[in-house]
């Protein structure tokens, strides 16, 4: 099956709504394919999925850049700059682990 660009869907939502007076018309891309209902909740699931998993990386990232700068803090005796670094490192950390969960419960349910 042909994916659609999401350029062509700047106006679907717009289509979707006013569609709703007409039970049962499905709304159209350009090229005149129909676009139903379950093909765009697809696609909205597929770009939601790839920006959890780009939050995650980035989120690890943080992570890593803050023990590090922590742990330099440390060595340079700037205790209280340490802790700062921890205490988000700590923070990103529990996204890290929010996110990783909802991902692996809504891929273990596909």
């Amino acid at each position: 099956m042909a994916r659609a660009d999401p350029a062509d869907l700047s106006g679907m939502r717009r289509q979707l709504v006013g569609d709703r007076r007409r039970p049962g018309l499905a709304p159209s891309l350009p090229a005149g394919h129909a676009y139903d209902g379950h093909l765009l909740l697809a696609e909205q699931s597929e770009l939601v999925e790839r920006a959890l998993w780009s939050a995650l990386r980035v989120h690890e990232d943080r992570v890593a850049l803050l023990r590090r700068h922590g742990e330099r803090a440390r060595a340079r005796e700037a205790d209280r700059e340490a802790d700062r670094c921890d205490q988000l490192a700590t923070e990103h950390d529990e996204h890290v682990h929010s996110i990783r969960q909802f991902l692996m419960r809504d891929s273990a349910s596909v």
